[in-house]
């Protein structure tokens, strides 16, 4: 998040990203950032080295059968209530995400023949033998 966040602040203030202004190419630019972000949720579980936590809950509605869209918008969703609660602001951006998410992710876990039901992520006692292990060959 720190890396996307000063990355994304430099090509701003550097107008290296076009700023759209209709309503129509904002929506455009929304969704399509939503499809990266699911591209990329399906890229970085791939090597079972862990997942976020609202991740972590949907893998694990997964392996009970539960379908990774409905289980993924099912917790966006309890956590925009939440959110809207404490104050938050519910939009259109919202909302897209809510609804849709889950749907993209698992359109990309199809995209990678990527079975999340058959993850089994590296504890972190694991990956520290793992980089011992590595660290030790190279000597």
């Amino acid at each position: 998040t720190c890396i996307f966040g000063g990355a994304l602040n430099f090509f701003l203030k550097h107008s290296m990203l076009p700023m759209p202004e209709t309503f129509a190419v904002k929506f455009i630019f929304m969704v399509l950032g939503y499809f990266v972000w699911s591209l990329g949720i399906a890229v970085y579980m791939q090597p079972a080295l862990g997942a976020g936590p609202k991740d972590s809950l949907f893998v694990a509605f997964a392996k009970r059968k539960i379908p990774v869209a409905i289980a993924k918008n099912s917790i966006e969703a309890v956590v925009c209530v939440i959110g809207w609660i404490l104050g938050g602001t519910v939009g259109i951006g919202t909302l897209v995400c809510v609804f849709a998410m889950g749907y993209m992710i698992e359109f990309c876990f199809k995209l990678f023949k990527f079975d999340v039901t058959k993850v089994e992520n590296e504890s972190l006692i694991d990956t520290a033998k793992n980089f011992k292990y590595i660290f030790a060959k190279q000597k």
